[in-house]
């Protein structure tokens, strides 16, 4: 199954990490591939805490100076709320550092946006 990248960013040692999905609606998986400066993928994590299937699970991606990367998107709750909102952030190895449920952020929206300098 191909990879489509919906974002890329840099960190501090100039790998570029890739942040999109795999595969075609009902079925998309997201994913985060690190590839470093020589080009070479260094890792995939795959964003089994997201949505699959949402045409709109797709979202951005930053990362910082030091490798951390931040993704906000939908995904699915498995009670009556349905779907949500969230904020993940992966360690420059490729391992989970955390995951945010913006259920109760007043500002929900603004997770599909991210930045950082």
């Amino acid at each position: 199954i191909p990879y489509i990248p919906y974002d890329v960013a840099m960190d501090g040692t100039n790998s570029v990490y890739a942040m999109g999905s795999a595969g075609s609606s009902p079925s998309l998986t997201m994913y985060v591939q690190k590839y470093t400066t020589a080009g070479a993928l260094s890792w995939t994590y795959t964003l089994t805490q997201f949505a699959t299937g949402l045409a709109y699970a797709h979202s951005d991606m930053t990362v910082d100076h030091s490798g951390n990367s931040y993704i906000p998107s939908a995904y699915e709750y498995t009670n009556a709320n349905g779907v949500q909102y969230a904020m993940i952030s992966l360690t420059p190895g490729g391992t989970l550092r955390y995951f945010y449920n913006t259920y109760n952020n007043s500002n929900i929206f603004e997770t599909w946006n991210i930045a950082y300098s």
